[in-house]
């Protein structure tokens, strides 16, 4: 039998759903789990970390009709797993846009069209169709809540994406979730598999970040904030918000 994942939303989600024939994907940044988009290093990855949530239990929740719907016009929607299109291509396709990768077989099974899963612009980590799909596992373990994505040392820099994402608080066990997830890197592929320090040209690219501060952002948390960029990223440009002095929210 097929298994069977639950999502609690609303009835103007359900038309957008069933309009579009497509489900929307939201980046860790946006998550009522503040925790979920954090690292132990100044790799602000969460942004590039996409994600649609669901439930693996039949039995309705009390809690999830009030958190995510509500009881007067909310909807739980149920939906076979992974019931997205797969795009096969051969070891041809792959090596025409992806010069490095190794196959294994003549083909494999893709979430995207090949062109959205390697370009100019961007490169999808989890490209396979059977990797978008992941348990969530809940843990008090703050190594594990607050990865640190680059790991630097004597043998260079490996970069660990899968580790956000993956990991929530014990205190969300109670949504027993799965969840569909796209890992990004905001890199062109060709460039990455053609350098010999791909690692480090993506380290490159995650510390050139700039960061824009609330209109009504603190002296005290600028203070704290001068601390953080001196420890962790010299490079880090700030900038006011253009509503700095014109609005009080």
């Amino acid at each position: 039998m097929d298994k069977i994942l639950y999502k609690y939303t609303t009835l103007e989600s359900l038309a957008l759903i069933l309009r579009s024939k497509k489900i929307r994907l939201n980046p860790l940044t946006v998550m009522d789990d503040l925790q979920e988009a954090q690292s132990s290093d100044e790799i602000e990855y969460g942004k590039y970390v996409f994600i649609s949530s669901w439930m693996d239990q039949p039995l309705e929740s009390i809690a999830m009709w009030k958190l995510y719907s509500n009881m007067y016009s909310g909807v739980r929607i149920g939906l076979k797993e992974n019931p997205f299109v797969k795009y096969t291509v051969n070891k041809q396709d792959v090596e025409r846009v992806y010069p490095s990768a190794s196959l294994k077989g003549d083909s494999m099974d893709l979430i995207f069209p090949i062109e959205e899963c390697f370009n100019g612009n961007y490169f999808v980590m989890n490209f396979l169709y059977d990797m978008c799909l992941e348990k969530v596992e809940y843990t008090d373990n703050v190594e594990l809540l607050s990865p640190q994505i680059f790991n630097i040392s004597q043998q260079g820099i490996e970069m660990k994406s899968a580790q956000l994402g993956k990991y929530k608080n014990t205190y969300w066990e109670f949504q027993n979730e799965e969840r569909y997830v796209l890992r990004f890197l905001p890199l062109d592929v060709k460039k990455i598999t053609s350098e010999s320090n791909a690692a480090q040209m993506v380290y490159d690219a995650f510390i050139s970040m700039e960061i824009t501060l609330s209109p009504q952002f603190t002296m005290g948390n600028r203070i704290l904030l001068e601390a953080l960029i001196d420890k962790y990223n010299p490079n880090l440009k700030v900038h006011d918000s253009v509503l700095k002095d014109r609005v009080k929210l």
